[in-house]
């Protein structure tokens, strides 16, 4: 089996076949050039005077050491070229190396990219100016400069670096010398001469570097990189696995056409040890092909190897086609195949947190991406993504601690959390336990591996970028007001867990339906205001709620409980909201179990878990509900659709609709200058849902009739004249639900 050096993603064992190779210029047999000298673009420089001379020398190679991040030696060549750079120069003074004949190149309308290793001591813009002439000049002078390229790549101080230059010309133009400018930077803020390093001069059609200091790398630009075409784009990565179910990462490439996106920091995939798992990337295109990669050793690359059957193992581990082949060892014909194999999770891999690389490309293994002239992974509408793969052990558990001020976090039946272990992925059910004179405000919650960070998050992260463990917030809204008790979805529980409690003091927790403003506050705008909402259910009539009433005052707060928007369990809903203005977000909710809370609750994707009350929002943080990014400053008219459980027992629910900038809280932004909600124009309006549920009995008067006085409360203790499922009947001072 041959281990291939794809480290950081380029490497010479997998260079395309289409790269066509230019000059290669080293310093060690004097190959491809003949004469080193100094060379100052600023013609009265002191150095193309005379007054000043300087002379660059073949000396050994000062750096040829195996690089930590790298994990092999970026220039191990025995030689180099070193020079000074003279503060008397100008900012493009540096080192002229003349080609020889057989290294001399067109500079042509078609782009080529010229390659130098440098290593300096210093930060700094790098240069490359070519020296040449026409070839049917009759000037004597065939050393005319060409072209000033800034290198496309910035240089790391101390270490040697590939720097690119992009250059191209007219045509029928000669390339003979090449001088490399060190520091581009004005010479006066010099405070004294340095000394750098030059070698490995190539002319090429390459236009990413050798290799790049930077862990889990790309061949292109990871924050700026941008598609060339939109016709196609990456909607989602997708992986089922028999345990845990289908799973989902949103990209939305359609949108943003970004080429590469790090997902690390949302909840994981997970999967468990020794299961076959299915990997999907979700594109729209054609002439694509589908590649996954998992770092199994943690060492912030991902290394393939060779297989005696052509294939390619090691941390890849499916593949739909690379040279007409799939990961399976399957011929796939014209490689016109998106279809990864499904591939087995090994039984001895240590259970914990794995980066995972999906990436949408043309017929290359090379995890960062097909780089090759024609067919570059940006060029061909390809993606790549990064999310974190949570390997599961069989007959998991769960470490369970407590660590707050004013209280403390018990187990339900009373346990201390104090190294507690549980089943993972079963649902764990905690209780708040306050000291005297405070109250549950509920908790943060942190999950992962290792050594969870009690104070604060120094090392939630690894040295590749990593997540160690995750954050999650559980807010009062969670919890049961009657006994403070709640509970923690069984996805949430698995390796370490912190349970930090927060403690209020007494009588300073929300009341019931909160809002974070007095109630009489008015909107101090006129030229934005909520005209009127409609819901239409799937299969339903629409249902409008109108606030044209709302008017001198326009009140921030209105509570519209004349009219119930009738819709069905099951049944999706559309909204539409007929508002004047823009710049602002809505927020959908509904409080599914009518404890007097409405509870937001977002997984770390940003999109509602399935008991989240915060049903559907237009905006926040740039996704809307369905995790799609959307622009900030989009008037908030996108709500999108959403659904009503279908267990949901018949009944009215109250729901909220809040006009608000960027904001999941349902009391309102109040706290940030100038984004008041009654500054910004925005409302929160109170109304009811009257849920549908063909599966309920029906619930008639005649059921509750009795010879002692009958009185029905909903629950937050107010009168009410119908029979409504869940509200309470009493009877003679017994208490029933309905």
């Amino acid at each position: 089996m041959k281990r291939l050096a794809l480290i950081l993603g380029m490497a010479a064992a997998v260079m395309p076949a289409s790269a066509k190779w230019g000059s290669d210029i080293t310093f060690v047999d004097h190959e491809g050039y003949t004469n080193l000298s100094m060379y100052d673009c600023w013609e009265e420089s002191p150095f193309r005077t005379g007054k000043l001379t300087l002379t660059p020398r073949i000396v050994d190679n000062p750096d040829t050491e195996v690089d930590e991040i790298l994990q092999f030696a970026p220039n191990d060549s025995p030689k180099v070229v070193g020079a000074q750079r003279s503060r008397f120069g100008s900012n493009r003074f540096g080192v002229r190396v003349d080609l020889s004949d057989e290294d001399q190149f067109e500079l042509t309308p078609t782009v080529r990219y010229v390659h130098v290793k440098l290593l300096k001591p210093v930060e700094g813009r790098v240069m490359l100016v070519g020296l040449g002439s026409r070839d049917d000049s009759t000037d004597p002078d065939q050393y005319i400069e060409q072209f000033w390229e800034v290198s496309q790549n910035s240089c790391t101080p101390g270490k040697w670096t590939d720097m690119v230059f992009a250059v191209k010309g007219a045509g029928g133009i000669t390339m003979r010398s090449l001088v490399l400018v060190p520091d581009l930077e004005s010479p006066h803020i010099m405070s004294s001469d340095f000394i750098f390093y030059i070698d490995d001069i190539r002319v090429n059609n390459i236009s990413t570097p050798e290799f790049k200091y930077d862990y889990y790398t790309t061949n292109f630009d990871k924050l700026n990189g941008q598609m060339t075409r939109s016709d196609r784009y990456t909607r989602a990565i997708k992986l089922t696995s028999p345990k845990f179910g289908a799973q989902a990462v949103p990209v939305n490439q359609d949108t943003d056409h970004k080429g590469y996106y790090d997902k690390t920091t949302l909840y994981p995939l997970t999967v468990e040890v020794g299961e076959t798992v299915t990997p999907v990337i979700d594109y729209n295109g054609n002439w694509m092909n589908a590649y996954c990669y998992i770092d199994f050793d943690n060492n912030g690359r991902f290394d393939i190897e060779e297989q005696d059957n052509g294939t390619y193992g090691g941390e890849i581990v499916t593949y739909s086609n690379y040279q007409g082949k799939n990961s399976a060892g399957q011929s796939v014909g014209n490689g016109n195949n998106r279809n990864l194999p499904t591939f087995k999770i090994p039984e001895d891999v240590t259970p914990g947190l794995y980066r995972m690389r999906y990436k949408m490309d043309w017929s290359e293994v090379d995890p960062a991406g097909n780089n090759s002239d024609g067919n570059t992974i940006m060029g061909n509408g390809g993606v790549i993504v990064d999310v974190m793969l949570h390997i599961v052990g069989h007959n998991a558990t769960a470490t369970v601690n407590d660590f707050q001020l004013n209280g403390e976090v018990l187990a339900a039946n009373g346990d201390k959390l104090s190294s507690y272990e549980i089943p993972a992925f079963e649902d764990f059910k905690v209780l708040i336990s306050p000291e005297n004179g405070f109250e549950n405000n509920g908790f943060t919650f942190k999950v992962g591996y290792g050594t969870i960070d009690t104070e604060g998050e120094a090392n939630r992260y690894d040295k590749y970028g990593n997540p160690n463990w995750f954050l999650l917030d559980f807010p009062l809204s969670q919890f049961s007001r009657d006994d403070d008790t709640m509970v923690i979805p069984g996805r949430y529980i698995f390796g370490n867990i912190l349970i930090q409690g927060r403690m209020a003091q007494v009588g300073t927790r929300p009341e019931y339906y909160s809002v974070n403003f007095s109630k009489d506050r008015e909107i101090s705008r006129t030229d934005r205001h909520l005209n009127s909402f409609t819901f239409t259910p799937d299969g339903g009539q629409s249902q409008q709620i109108s606030l044209a009433d709302n008017t001198n005052p326009c009140m921030v707060y209105v509570e519209k409980f004349d009219k119930d928007i009738e819709v069905y369990t099951g049944k999706t809903v559309s909204t539409v909201i007929d508002y004047t203005g823009r710049s602002m977000h809505a927020y959908l909710y509904i409080d599914y179990n009518n404890n007097g809370f409405f509870a937001p609750a977002l997984d770390v994707s940003g999109i509602p878990t399935e008991d989240s009350e915060l049903v559907s929002f237009s905006c926040y943080q740039q996704k809307n509900s369905l995790g799609k990014s959307v622009a900030q400053g989009n008037a908030p008219t996108a709500v999108p659709v959403f659904t009503i459980p279908a267990e949901l027992q018949s009944g009215k629910y109250r729901a909220r609709l809040k006009i608000d900038w960027d904001n999941i809280d349902p009391g309102a932004r109040t706290e940030q200058e100038n984004n008041k909600i009654w500054e910004n124009g925005g409302h929160v309006v109170d109304f009811y849902f009257d849920v549908k549920n063909p599966d309920d009995p029906e619930v008639g008067i005649e059921e509750i009739n009795s010879d002692s006085e009958t009185e029905i409360y909903d629950l937050q203790g107010r009168r009410v004249n119908e029979p409504v499922r869940g509200n309470i009947m009493i009877v003679n001072g017994k208490t029933t639900r309905i």
